[in-house]
């Protein structure tokens, strides 16, 4: 089974748009999981933003294991083409293990986009599998939440997006 790895980036705002379950949907028949790195990124956001514990409590999102020589070494690589600032841990753990382990990487930046598919990451980007969707008659756009994702560069840098 194909595993798909998800970014923050893609978690904070479908969990802060009360929309979570939607990837499992646009996900469906893959193994879904994220990084303990993310998932502490998404912890220390709970406070400005509860609705972050949706995905620290989704069962059917797991947690990747990315303590192993491989995915550490990748690791290392990535931080070092992000410029070693702490700001992109999230995206070079998902990007690593995604490399590693022949996963599919879900980030919605294009920065890490483009630096993981310059090293070979299959990497996708959820508007896609949104639109897909939709076409497919697979949302309920009827449920669908009156705040919606953060759009302005305000929404973007508040800490409780979770950046990764």
């Amino acid at each position: 089974m194909t595993t798909a790895v998800f970014d923050s980036s893609v978690l904070s705002p479908f969990a802060r748009a009360g929309r979570l379950d939607d990837l499992r949907t646009m996900f469906e028949g893959m193994t879904l999981v994220t990084t303990s790195a993310v998932r502490e990124e998404l912890l220390n956001g709970v406070g400005d933003h509860p609705a972050l514990r949706t995905v620290l409590d989704a069962e059917w999102l797991l947690t990747a294991a990315t303590d192993g020589i491989q995915v550490l070494l990748a690791f290392v690589a990535y931080r070092r083409i992000f410029g070693g600032c702490t700001r992109d841990v999230g995206e070079a753990t998902v990007l690593a293990y995604a490399e590693v382990h022949g996963a599919t990487a879900v980030i919605d930046e294009q920065v890490a986009v483009k630096h993981g598919r310059d090293r070979g990451v299959t990497v996708i980007r959820t508007l896609s599998p949104i639109a897909d969707c939709i076409d497919q008659g697979r949302f309920d756009l009827g449920a669908a939440s009156p705040r919606s994702p953060p759009h302005t560069p305000e929404d973007r840098a508040s800490p409780g997006r979770a950046h990764g």
